[in-house]
């Protein structure tokens, strides 16, 4: 039973090197290949990312925290911002690519603006 257990683990090991690395194991173990977070104090935000398509998207009047998932991303490049929309507190962005962070910044003060990017190098 233990040389049966020990050979499934090695199979799905190299079914996921093969097979796209952490991207197949983010299916079953629930890693979003990116994730942009938006945290601080301030009472709201207006929010712009880049989605899985690549498309720019506005968000305003997000309370902290907030996140956005995305289990699939087609683009080569990650971008979020977060701009205080008063005239107390501070905001900061953070991007998470196959569950590690990659990219942060953080600013405060009246309308701060924090912005992240992150380039994805090439497979």
């Amino acid at each position: 039973m233990k040389n049966l257990l020990i050979r499934v683990v090695a199979i799905l090991a190299i079914a996921a090197i093969v097979w796209g690395g952490i991207s197949v194991w983010s299916r079953y173990i629930n890693i979003p290949a990116v994730e942009y977070v938006i945290d601080g104090n301030a009472a709201s935000a207006l929010v712009t990312i880049r989605d899985n398509n690549g498309n720019i998207e506005y968000y305003t009047g997000v309370t902290m925290p907030r996140s956005f998932k995305f289990s699939k991303y087609e683009g080569s490049s990650l971008f979020v911002s977060a701009k205080n929309e008063g005239e107390l507190g501070s905001v900061k962005v953070t991007i998470l690519y196959k569950g590690k962070q990659v990219a942060s910044h953080a600013e405060a003060g009246p309308f701060a603006l924090a912005e992240a990017t992150y380039q994805i190098p090439p497979p």
